[in-house]
């Protein structure tokens, strides 16, 4: 695809879906080219929230683009989002109790 057709479609200027835009401009955040990747963070962090839940592509990349916003913009509304979309997997403490090595006591 063109720089100039990547760069519109980073800044969110292409006439398309808000579902359709949100995931392009997604995938966008990898793109090769500095001012691409720039304008599609930009325009990824600055949708509102109502757009961004219309992702309709597979949990795995609703996940990501939910989870990247969060981590840059971290507003209240974003974060029940997150908690609240069936995609996000539960955090479960991966902490074990500790374990003691029981020992035999002889009878002496």
């Amino acid at each position: 695809m063109a720089r100039d057709l990547r760069l519109l479609a980073a800044q969110g200027a292409l006439p398309l879906i808000t579902a359709d835009l949100v995931e392009l401009v997604h995938l966008l955040l990898g793109d090769p080219d500095e001012a691409v990747r720039i304008a599609a963070s930009a325009s990824l962090g600055a949708l509102p929230l109502e757009e961004l839940r219309r992702s309709r592509g597979t949990a795995a990349r609703r996940r990501a683009i939910l989870g990247y916003v969060l981590a840059r913009r971290g507003d209240q509304g974003l974060r029940e989002a997150v908690l609240q979309n069936s995609s996000t997997p539960t955090r479960r403490s991966r902490r074990r109790r500790p374990r003691f090595r029981r020992t035999s006591r002889s009878s002496s």
